[in-house]
């Protein structure tokens, strides 16, 4: 499986809703739908995911984001991912 969508998979698994943006910074779409974040993430050359939680007054709380970039290996689409954030703790995870 394409490390990306790997990574969308088990965030939502682990709680987290994301917001996709293209390269142009419009949010391509907001949720936990994989296939539609997938599909979002992977109609342009490269795209942002960013990772986050909803409190019971709706209040998001964000937690880190990952760049991929479509058109690499399926085991490098990710190409970068803020430090501290879900995506960086995931990739720990990966190489244990």
């Amino acid at each position: 499986m394409d490390q990306g969508k790997k990574l969308l998979k088990d965030a939502i698994q682990d709680g987290f809703c994301l917001k996709v943006y293209y390269e142009d910074d419009d949010v391509a779409y907001i949720g936990t739908n994989l296939k539609k974040a997938w599909d979002e993430a992977t109609a342009c050359d490269s795209s942002l995911i960013e990772f986050f939680k909803k409190d019971n007054q709706g209040n998001e709380f964000k937690n880190g984001w990952a760049f991929l970039v479509h058109g690499n290996e399926p085991h490098e689409t990710i190409n970068d991912y803020s430090i501290g954030g879900y995506a960086e703790s995931w990739d720990q995870k990966q190489q244990a």
